[in-house]
């Protein structure tokens, strides 16, 4: 009997490392990027209905810890025509001429304008979902290929896992990351929405490093990771959002561990290996940021044999 309904888990993602190495004549930025999914996710469940109308309804749900930082101005739109999984599923409803109406809810976990992924994550696992229910059998680059125009960070999400992003976010390479399965993190949004446009506008490049911290990374991951880990856009958005940089500080004058930013902002994260004293630094930070949504997760380790997608 074949389904009616399919549900997707839609992983959160965490930049470890972003190196902006260039700009493009049309002033799209250059990355280099390591790009790692984490066990924090949305649920995407798509039901196709029997009426034949290509009609596609979205229904949005938010988890009790993220709802009292959703605002009108910031949740997921059920507008079709703005929400990410609305815009997925009608390009793909319509390459493949799908008549049947269907409905996406989403269960939301992940920030919004956090720089964890969260729409993107929503668009891939849209993707997939449909792919599945309606059998029709596109492989994941094909996918990637189709759905690549509505969000860059898509095509890593419709694999997810653990990534070398490159280009525009076009080029990924796809790598078995099983050096990070002891390590766990601590997420702390700090209830601000970060405008990518606006980071990246503003980015002024500094010339003054031009190592490559993921082949860097890659190579000594036996050894203290955190010395790899870096974020060229932070800078940035601690100008633009000060609030964002008071959070930092005020964690920096809590603990002694180096803090990180994820994408362009504005989920700032801490790296552990021990347990104990993540979850000692845990419960300071939920005492001491009352106003932040904080957060522990872990990577999702998947193994890869050599997969590579590129547009």
């Amino acid at each position: 009997m074949k389904k009616n309904s399919i549900t997707i888990k839609a992983y959160a993602k965490l930049n470890l490392i972003l190196q902006i190495v260039g700009k493009r004549a049309d002033g799209y930025h250059l990355l280099n990027s390591f790009m790692q999914s984490i066990d924090l996710y949305d649920t995407i469940t798509v039901k196709k209905k029997k009426t034949l109308n290509s009609q596609i309804i979205i229904k949005t749900e938010y988890s009790k810890k993220l709802l009292p930082y959703i605002t009108d101005e910031f949740n997921a739109p059920e507008d079709v025509e703005k929400n990410i999984c609305g815009k997925v599923a009608k390009k793909i409803m319509s390459i493949n001429n799908i008549k049947n109406d269907i409905e996406i809810k989403i269960f939301k976990r992940i920030p919004i304008g956090a720089g964890l992924g969260g729409g993107s994550s929503d668009g891939a696992a849209a993707a997939n979902a449909i792919n599945e229910l309606f059998d029709l059998n596109h492989t994941k680059q094909q996918l990637c290929n189709i759905v690549k125009d509505i969000g860059a960070d898509i095509p890593f999400n419709i694999y997810c896992g653990s990534a070398i992003v490159q280009g525009i976010g076009e080029k990924i390479k796809l790598i078995d990351a099983e050096f990070l399965k002891d390590y766990k993190f601590i997420l702390i949004y700090p209830n601000i929405h970060s405008s990518t446009v606006e980071v990246y506008r503003n980015f002024k490049k500094r010339l003054t490093d031009t190592a490559d911290y993921v082949k860097l990374l890659l190579k000594n991951n036996k050894n203290d990771i955190e010395s790899y880990l870096v974020n060229d856009l932070s800078e940035t958005v601690y100008c633009l959002y000060g609030k964002i940089k008071i959070v930092k500080e005020k964690i920096e004058n809590s603990i002694n561990k180096k803090i990180f930013m994820s994408g362009s902002g504005s989920t700032l994260f801490l790296i552990f290996n021990d347990a104990q004293l993540m979850n000692k630094t845990y419960k300071l930070l939920v005492k001491k940021l009352s106003d932040c949504l904080i957060l522990k997760t872990a990577p999702l380790i998947k193994k890869y044999k050599g997969e590579f997608y590129e547009d």
